[in-house]
């Protein structure tokens, strides 16, 4: 802005809030804040895990699906071709139809 404050909505200014680190007093680090923190890095390292799993699920998907799409696209071309074979045959073979004369 004009003064050189940013114009932050309160969701940035939250956003921002909560990513900054305050450093626990080490007369405050009891069981409590330890236990806590042990809780919460395992809650963390689960998180991560789940997301990785997560991840590599949709990859491994996303792998069989391009190849499925690679299989079937190459059908395609296949049939493609017997398609254009049989109407060429089909061309070939036609006879124009008779025309009628009378020997009367």
């Amino acid at each position: 802005s004009a003064n050189g404050i940013p114009n932050l909505t309160p969701c940035d200014a939250e956003a921002r809030r909560r990513g900054e680190k305050r450093p626990i007093p080490s007369e405050m680090k009891d069981e409590k804040y330890f236990e806590r923190r042990r809780r919460n890095n395992q809650a963390a390292k689960k998180s991560r895990d789940a997301r990785r799993m997560r991840e590599d699920q949709i990859a491994w998907r996303a792998c069989l699906l391009e190849q499925e799409n690679a299989s079937l696209r190459a059908h395609i071309n296949v049939l493609r071709q017997e398609t254009l074979a049989l109407r060429a045959l089909l061309a070939r073979d036609e006879v124009p139809a008779p025309t009628s004369t009378t020997a009367d």
